[in-house]
């Protein structure tokens, strides 16, 4: 539930961020642990970093059982007190951002999802591949080898609302940074050319970033 609030960085042009996806995907499970731990339980709290996985096991107070999506649980606040003090200190949106998250980084390390598993004791496990690359959030958005270097400081911000909402508009990417549409479009097709982004589908489509 840890919030990186990339809107931030529209605010003001001229800064450069950059903000490391591994440190965001876990930031997230890190603050789930504290959150939704049962404190009263005392089963240690676990952070397992192996070769290939990392593991968390935590106390849970558990309201079912099996294994977590973030399409189909409903999520009950077990600490509310605590989460309120995250949201409070700008450390935590909305309830179960942080599950939806989790899936939304995952695949930056591996083709296997997470296994977040509701019980007593609350499992996490995220598959990392041999092959794995880490990324960066640049400006807001995901950059991954030399491609920051590639593109200009608007192609970055045109990425990083795409990242927000991959079915924004062309109209809507133009009112929120300030610059007319067709200046938009000559750096969607920079970053076409690039094969960085690409259209799926017509008008109902969206965008897809490849990294």
């Amino acid at each position: 539930m840890i919030r990186q609030d990339i809107g931030r960085s529209f605010k003001n042009s001229h800064e450069s961020v950059q903000k490391s996806v591994r440190n965001l995907l876990f930031c997230e499970v890190i603050s789930n642990t504290l959150i939704h731990r049962e404190y009263t339980n005392p089963y240690p709290a676990k952070f397992i970093i192996e070769k290939q996985t990392v593991k968390t096991e935590n106390a849970n107070r558990a309201t079912g059982s099996g294994q977590l999506n973030p399409e189909n649980f409903s999520p009950l606040p077990k600490n509310p007190v605590i989460a309120r003090v995250f949201k409070e200190i700008g450390r935590a949106d909305e309830l179960s951002s942080g599950v939806r998250n989790i899936f939304k980084y995952y695949h930056h390390y591996s083709q296997n999802k997470p296994v977040l598993e509701e019980a007593d004791v609350f499992k996490c496990i995220i598959h990392i591949d041999d092959s794995f690359k880490d990324l960066s959030i640049h400006g807001g958005s995901q950059t991954g080898g030399q491609i920051g270097g590639q593109i200009s400081e608007t192609q970055q911000l045109i990425l990083s609302l795409i990242i927000e909402n991959n079915k924004v508009s062309r109209r809507e990417i133009a009112e929120k940074l300030k610059i007319n549409e067709s200046a938009i479009q000559k750096h969607i097709n920079k970053l076409k050319q690039l094969r960085i982004l690409e259209r799926i589908g017509g008008t109902r489509g969206y965008w897809k970033i490849n990294t």
